[in-house]
């Protein structure tokens, strides 16, 4: 008061933690992906298109001693993630490829390699799913499916990530996709995006 400047506080944080536009998918995918772990006893965790790049909105780990785990909050490629894709998959073209346009991962690619890049995302659009094993880390596997539908815009990505090994209960993931896919409903459901 007596400088007549301004401080600094912590009401922009307080506002911006109040109103975050993933606040109502947060609240509508806590129940289903704890239900789907703790059945599954596999961890899920739930990402958006954030900046050109995957946000991993929220994580539930798996209630066993060994897992994969992946922090909310970190940033992730778009382009070198099975959930990104998933997303780009599921995106309007016009908009996935102006975020292509811009990612250095995917310019660094030859012709060829856009053009397997681009078949792959539009199988996984066809399939309503995605899969990957060993993209980022050997004994690494995702599966992954979009909250959302396909009249509307895609919102988010559910993926479960697994660690290959004997400590797992499935030795293929595939079985299970209808578990994973019911999540994604209900969570697209209660969102509002379904």
């Amino acid at each position: 008061e007596e400088s007549g400047g301004y401080m600094l506080t912590l009401k922009l944080f307080e506002l911006s933690r109040t109103h975050s536009p993933y606040e109502q998918l947060l609240r509508a995918a806590t129940a289903p992906m704890r239900e789907l772990v703790d059945n599954i006893r596999e961890s899920c965790h739930l990402s958006v298109l954030h900046r050109d790049q995957l946000l991993v909105l929220t994580q539930v780990d798996a209630p066993t001693a060994i897992r994969l785990s992946v922090e909310a909050g970190s940033l992730h490629s778009a382009v070198d993630t099975l959930s990104g894709q998933v997303l780009l998959a599921n995106s309007p073209d016009a908009e996935r490829d102006e975020l292509l346009s811009r990612r250095a991962e995917y310019l660094r690619k030859s012709a060829e390699e856009r053009g397997a890049f681009l078949a792959m995302l539009a199988k996984m659009r066809a399939d309503g799913w995605g899969y990957a094993e060993n993209a980022r880390f050997v004994g690494g596997r995702d599966l992954s499916v979009p909250v959302g539908n396909a009249r509307g815009r895609t919102r988010a990505v559910l993926t479960i990530a697994s660690l290959r090994g004997t400590h797992t209960a499935y030795a293929d993931l595939f079985e299970l996709l209808p578990r994973l896919q019911k999540c994604a409903e209900d969570i697209g459901r209660i969102a509002g995006i379904a």
